[in-house]
């Protein structure tokens, strides 16, 4: 898709620009699945989703959170994005990551460092 293409869909309205870096074809609202796909996507391959939202996303039930956070490599740097919440760690996190296609961490070192950031 050339960047005229990608230009002409968000000038038309059918698709909408979610960050800097990460476009959907979706115009209206966000499913919960669909924004964690964005963070993560906009966060790059360096990146997985940790705390409250990875906990979510195993299955844990009555803490949701609307504001996703991701864990992302501690050279990286992010401008700000509503909704999306970045830390930085220096942890080995791909040691932390879960299996499957979402990059999720696994739930202890989740919750372990979402406690750590809250103190």
């Amino acid at each position: 898709v050339t960047e005229a293409t990608v230009r002409h869909h968000l000038r038309v309205g059918r698709w909408t620009d979610r960050t800097p870096t990460v476009l959907t074809t979706t115009t209206g609202p966000l499913t919960w699945e669909q924004r964690l796909w964005v963070a993560v996507l906009h966060a790059g391959s360096r990146s997985m989703l940790g705390g409250l939202t990875a906990a979510e996303v195993h299955g844990l039930q009555h803490w949701h959170r609307d504001d996703v956070t991701v864990l992302v490599d501690d050279q990286l740097a992010f401008d700000p994005v509503p909704g999306i919440r970045i830390f930085r760690t220096r942890r080995p996190f791909q040691m932390w990551r879960a299996p499957g296609r979402l990059p999720v961490c696994r739930i202890e070192p989740a919750l372990r460092a979402s406690t750590r950031n809250a103190a």
